[in-house]
């Protein structure tokens, strides 16, 4: 068994960014649960296993990638699930979570709650 921080991270979901001139609403039109989140990121979710090809050339996206567990920079991976073990890891998170709020992406009783996680990973869909 691997320990934290070790082999590959997996894939947790999808995201994606919106095209120029598009809505999330279309996504929704067209079955998917997305959900808005930050800078014209979406994350893409549902009860039915994502049909990741035909959502790739949905015109309303710019981008698709699959969102992993953990980041690549391992100087940013934790073991903690509040990020407890790693400063840089929890301040990111802690700015990312302040914007998650104003945005209404996350309420304060979902980052209250105990069954909150906090992850540290790569944005796929940005190329910089």
């Amino acid at each position: 068994m691997l320990s934290c921080g070790q082999g590959t991270p997996s894939a947790i979901a999808e995201v994606g960014r919106l095209a120029p001139g598009h809505r999330i609403t279309e996504l929704q039109a067209a079955g998917y649960g997305a959900v808005q989140a930050i800078s014209g990121v979406l994350y893409a979710k549902g009860s039915q296993p994502l049909d990741t090809k035909a959502l790739a050339v949905n015109p309303a996206l710019a981008s698709l990638a699959a969102l992993l567990y953990r980041t690549n920079d391992m100087s940013m991976v934790s073991c903690n699930y509040r990020l407890a073990d790693n400063p840089t890891a929890k301040q990111i998170a802690a700015a990312a979570t302040q914007t998650m709020l104003a945005n209404g992406v996350l309420t304060e009783a979902e980052l209250q709650a105990e069954s909150t996680i906090f992850f540290v990973t790569d944005d796929p869909t940005n190329p910089n």
